[in-house]
């Protein structure tokens, strides 16, 4: 099969490798669709990895089931999550998921640039797969990841109804927020980027307030947007 191995930013070869072969409880998932993470491109974050092999957000359909997996079947649409926690260390009662050194040592196999990925026992039993409703498309699908990211940021800020956000940076993630910052009841959001093109979409998108900081002074557009 074909996958992806990053070497740089300007080096990412093709390469092919044997279909992986999945055990008891294990899933083999047919990709379709995988995102394209900021830590995927990141040099500094690459290099410090043990695989060249790379991609997370990712979607496909089922394949294979091996013996005792039950839920999933041959030709059931997919989002896989890379990561699963154990849900019962410290960290993990807690809420702090990622924390769980459970949750740091597992993945998938290869990654999620590659036409077949294996699905471990623990990332099946512990949650670690959903089906997609027939409305929900892969390339949907693929944004449950990093938009779960965004919801539990927003979630640790405690956001309330009625609060004003500032959000800086009108990139995916920021946009994501500001969306989900609106759906959560924020009253005022601001967003800050250098660039235009992405504050007219932020802007298109719910922003109350955009403000670029080449053009004008942060400090005081807010003290003036949000009564000081």
């Amino acid at each position: 099969m074909k996958v992806a191995e990053y070497y740089s930013a300007q080096d990412v070869r093709i390469v092919d490798i044997p279909v992986p072969e999945i055990g008891p409880g294990e899933i083999l998932m047919k990709t379709k669709v995988c995102g394209i993470c900021g830590s995927d491109i990141l040099d500094w974050y690459r290099k410090t990895k043990k695989t060249h092999f790379f991609g997370h957000e990712v979607t496909g359909v089922i394949e294979k089931v091996g013996e005792g997996v039950r839920g999933f079947s041959r030709g059931d649409r997919i989002y896989v999550n890379h990561h699963v926690p154990c849900f019962v260390c410290h960290w993990c009662r807690r809420g702090s998921y990622t924390m769980c050194p459970t949750y740091r040592q597992t993945d998938l196999d290869p990654a999620g640039f590659a036409e077949y990925i294996r699905i471990p026992r623990i990332n099946v039993e512990n949650g670690g797969i959903i089906k997609l409703p027939d409305n929900v498309s892969f390339e949907e699908g693929s944004l449950i990841e990093p938009i779960g990211c965004c919801m539990r940021g927003l979630k640790k800020a405690n956001l309330q109804p009625g609060d004003t956000v500032l959000i800086i940076g009108a990139g995916f993630t920021g946009l994501a927020h500001l969306q989900l910052a609106r759906v959560m009841g924020a009253a005022l959001i601001i967003v800050i980027d250098f660039f235009d093109f992405k504050l007219k979409k932020a802007k298109i998108l719910g922003a109350d307030v955009t403000i670029n900081p080449e053009k004008e002074s942060v400090k005081k557009k807010l003290y003036q947007v949000n009564e000081g």
